[in-house]
């Protein structure tokens, strides 16, 4: 399992919702694509839901941990 400091940017469209994750230099550790989530202000329950299934996603691929 990789420890350490990890960075998440998620581009959340209409048409899809694209994520990654990278480690403290920058390097890509996995990625992910999936429905859109489209955030325009506060997210709703349902764009807030496909974000957490991301960011899930996105530590299982990379095999990073989580304590949230």
């Amino acid at each position: 399992m990789s420890t350490g400091y990890f960075y998440i940017g998620i581009d959340g469209g209409a048409s899809k919702t694209a994520a990654a994750l990278t480690d403290s230099t920058g390097r890509v550790l996995a990625r992910v694509r999936t429905q859109g989530c489209a955030i325009m202000a506060a997210p709703s329950p349902a764009a807030s839901a496909v974000m957490r299934s991301v960011c899930r996603d996105l530590c299982a691929r990379a095999v990073v941990g989580t304590d949230a």
